[in-house]
């Protein structure tokens, strides 16, 4: 069995082991099939769209060979991202301020690297002549860039120790850089049309850009999410890969 098979077999488990769990809770929850309600909750959302005059794309996508739960769930989660995205924007600020955090963050981190590297120089100095190279060479590496298992323990130390606050640091300031080339708009975008292609081996701007527009004051059109996708679109999947092929495997094992 290949691994894609194999993840298919363990999700379409999981799937049915949630059912039959969900199903023996209680009396009511016997009453109800979970397949059946999240069937109806996506026709809810299929419906939805017929106000803004896009149901006959939905309906498309779904005869191209896209799912009707999972292309519901990526086109549902347009209005949450969107408007976390929004909150996102009001935290950080615009995006020259996002950058200037950046690198306040990065530097604060490289001087702090820089005094202890200088702390480890002094108490290893002693050592040189007489300890293997490659040794001090582990020790300043375990004092200076610790791994994540050896931070641990220290986190809950009263005294921080400064490879934690060095490791936070960068951590922080690539979380900003991520969400400053990966907007949460960015990433609903980026999750409808690679679910729609690896669904049907086609981008089918024209449907998704409608599904997208629904509901929003601007102009949105298949030229414009084309010129959107061909910006953005290699890049994010390098990293989101993941998040559209687990979409197309709950495709199959829900129905």
């Amino acid at each position: 069995m290949t691994n894609s098979a194999k993840k298919l077999a363990a999700l379409q488990n999981l799937w049915d082991v949630y059912r039959s769990t969900f199903a023996s809770r209680s009396d009511i929850a016997r009453r109800l099939d979970i397949a059946d309600f999240f069937a109806k909750w996506a026709e809810q959302k299929r419906l939805a769209f017929k106000r803004d005059g896009a149901m006959g794309s939905f309906d498309d996508l779904c005869r191209y060979g896209c799912k009707k739960l999972p292309l519901a769930i990526v086109v549902g989660m347009k209005e949450p991202v969107r408007s976390f995205g929004e909150k996102w924007q009001k935290i950080m600020g615009p995006t020259r301020q996002r950058e200037q955090k950046i690198k306040a963050l990065e530097k604060a981190a490289d001087a702090l690297e820089e005094v202890l590297s200088s702390v480890v120089d002094v108490l290893t100095l002693d050592f040189v002549g007489s300890m293997n190279p490659e040794s001090i060479k582990a020790i300043r590496r375990a004092l200076i860039t610790p791994d994540q298992n050896s931070l641990r323990p220290a986190i809950y130390s009263h005294v921080q120790d400064p490879a934690i606050t060095i490791s936070a640091l960068r951590t922080y300031a690539s979380i900003l850089k991520y969400t400053t080339v990966t907007s949460p708009d960015m990433f609903a975008r980026y999750l409808i049309s690679a679910y729609v292609w690896r669904a049907t081996g086609d981008f089918h701007d024209e449907e998704v850009s409608s599904l997208i527009a629904a509901g929003r004051d601007d102009v949105y059109d298949a030229q414009a999410h084309k010129m959107w996708r061909k910006r953005n679109y290699q890049r994010l999947n390098e990293s989101l890969g993941s998040f559209a092929d687990l979409l197309v495997d709950f495709g199959k094992v829900s129905g």
